[in-house]
This record gives C-alpha cells, sequence and structure tokens, in this order.
C-alpha cells in the first residue's frame, strides 16, 4: 500500500507532479513479480535497486529501499549460431 499512497495519491492528487490517472494501481508490479516475468524470459536478474526522491535537494538517488520505485538489470544468453 505504500506504493500506492506514494505514486498514486502523493504524486498524482497531493503534490501535483504527475497528471491524475497516470498509474494503475491494477498494473502495478512487485519486484518479485517483475523477477518472476523476466525469468520466465531467460532473463537472470543481476541487480535490482530502488530510487527515492530527495525533495531538499530535487533529486533522485538510487536507494536499497525497493518499496515504491525500483529498477532492475538482467542479462539474457546469446543466441549463438554453430560455426561450420
Amino acid at each position: 500500500m505504500r506504493a500506492y499512497a506514494t505514486a498514486i495519491v502523493a504524486a498524482e492528487y497531493l503534490l501535483h507532479w504527475l497528471p491524475k490517472g497516470t498509474h494503475q494501481w491494477s498494473s502495478f508490479l512487485t519486484p518479485e513479480e517483475l523477477v518472476l516475468i523476466l525469468q520466465r524470459a531467460s532473463i537472470s536478474v543481476q541487480e535490482m535497486a530502488g530510487f527515492v526522491y530527495n525533495p531538499l535537494t530535487g533529486r533522485w538517488s538510487l536507494s536499497d529501499d525497493i518499496s515504491v520505485n525500483f529498477i532492475a538489470f538482467g542479462t539474457k544468453p546469446a543466441n549463438r549460431e554453430p560455426l561450420d
């Protein structure tokens, strides 16, 4: 529910950072759901990080907190054709 409160209620309705209706709660994924989707596509998640906004500096930074905003980096084995 923290993601709902932060991304939808705060960002769209209280702070007006984004137009109302930008986010659809039913489309939100958890970090675990994203990992499963990537694994089904044969992508191995190498790293996942959160990112947070600091209103005092106006800057975003990476964080260990993946409860609201997060990014992931993954790799997929190359399809290599056999050499003749």
